[in-house]
């Protein structure tokens, strides 16, 4: 009897372990980081005031790289450029690189650039991005993959 109780305590220890494990797991899988993400602009928010939904068929992405470059999409043209990361949520996007292919007149590549220009700090919460500007203006960005 003494053997059977031992068993089923012994069971149940590692049922438990097993638990909190897929726990711990499944709540880093929700939660995105910043690097390594690519993240989609969902919305622009200028001095918030009203919010600006990419049109159809304009894309707008950023992907924070380990290295502290970035690389993205601003509707019809490719960006690039340099970052500064100062955990837990601080960050500066320096030296905006682009292409320079001519966008529709209802494109937001223009105040997507600036906007980054301007940005100094963020916030992640699951698979959602929040890049904060010194104007009060903040871009709202999914994750993509």
């Amino acid at each position: 009897m003494k053997y059977m109780y031992k068993l089923f305590l012994c069971l149940l220890s590692l049922v438990a372990l097993n638990c909190k494990e897929d726990k711990e797991i499944f709540s880093e899988s929700v939660t995105k980081d910043i690097v390594g993400t690519m993240w989609r602009l969902k919305a622009f928010v200028p001095e918030n005031i009203f919010k600006i939904i990419p049109p159809e068929g304009q894309v707008y992405t950023i992907k924070f790289l380990n290295d502290s470059t970035y690389t993205g999409k601003s509707d019809c043209n490719q960006i690039m450029g340099r970052y500064i990361l100062d955990p837990p949520q601080i960050i500066k996007i320096l030296n905006t690189g682009t292409t320079y292919a001519l966008c529709p007149d209802n494109s937001l590549y223009k105040q997507y650039l600036l906007a980054l220009r301007h940005v100094n700090s963020y916030k992640i919460e699951k698979d959602e991005l929040y890049l904060f500007c010194d104007d009060n203006s903040k871009l709202h960005f999914v994750c993509e993959e």
